[in-house]
């Protein structure tokens, strides 16, 4: 039996009472990597999967690991006591035949059987999340519908129209939110959203690219010519304001053409 039927077989008899399938593998370098994702319920719960990866040591053995991934990433092998030499790898276990290898995988299937129910009863996320990721959303997708306004508007609202020279209005963009650092969210997310809209005009104007609404995480973004740039807006600005730094040169070299050029 090869290593990929070995894995579906033993770990799938663990993963399926828990909503998990079998996605695929893929190989990276010298490892191989066993991935089991869980049937998300809904659009808001949070991706959750279990890896199991092998790394070839090239002198006849083998380190395997067991990865929990949800909220956070927690390794399997810290979970159980085993009579199996640790590996190179943090968390991993060390094998030298197939048959050690099976025995591995039946102790992470008890690890599974055990601990995973535990582990990804944590990835559920509170009604409060929730309706603070559908607020985030109702956000982005009013960026986009209303970008073309909401840049007019704020523009014009604090000086900014000319669009000529970028430094300048990025430097009067950063210092505008960096003044109401100290506020509520709710006082300043209308202000927020026009500063995306101005950042994202601004970046179009100089770069090049287009806004776009991707469905399928629900943001609104700029995008660059044949992928030459990729920033999501509202998540620029917010990230800014959350900060409470005065530094308008992190947000500056997003308008780079290519490294090290000089933004006017």
């Amino acid at each position: 039996m090869n290593r990929a039927k070995m894995i579906k077989k033993i770990i799938g008899e663990a993963i399926d009472p828990l909503g998990f399938y079998y996605k695929g593998a893929s190989r990276d370098g010298n490892g191989t990597d066993y991935v089991f994702e869980k049937k998300k319920e809904s659009e808001y719960e949070i991706e959750q999967s279990i890896w199991i990866s092998i790394f070839n040591n090239y002198n006849g053995s083998w380190d395997i690991r067991l990865t929990f991934i949800g909220r956070d990433y927690i390794e399997g092998g810290s979970l159980i006591e085993s009579k199996f030499q640790k590996g190179m790898l943090h968390g991993s276990l060390h094998f030298q035949s197939e048959e050690e290898l099976e025995q591995i995988l039946h102790l992470f299937k008890k690890i599974i059987e055990e601990k995973g129910e535990k582990i990804f009863s944590a990835c559920k996320r509170s009604p409060e999340e929730i309706m603070e990721i559908q607020r985030k959303q109702n956000m982005h997708q009013r960026l986009y519908q209303e970008r073309h306004t909401l840049n007019t508007t704020y523009r014009k609202m604090y000086g900014l129209e000319n669009t000529q020279f970028t430094a300048k209005l990025i430097r009067t963009m950063c210092g505008l939110i960096f003044e109401k650092k100290d506020e509520k969210f709710e006082d300043v997310e209308e202000f927020l959203l026009g500063m995306a809209a101005i950042y994202g005009d601004q970046l179009i104007r100089r770069r090049g690219g287009e806004w776009v609404w991707d469905d399928k995480s629900k943001t609104c973004e700029v995008r660059g010519e044949d992928g030459s740039f990729y920033k999501i807006p509202l998540n620029v600005v917010c990230w800014y304001w959350e900060r409470k730094i005065d530094d308008y040169l992190s947000i500056l070299k997003h308008f780079r053409n290519y490294p090290g050029e000089t933004v006017i």
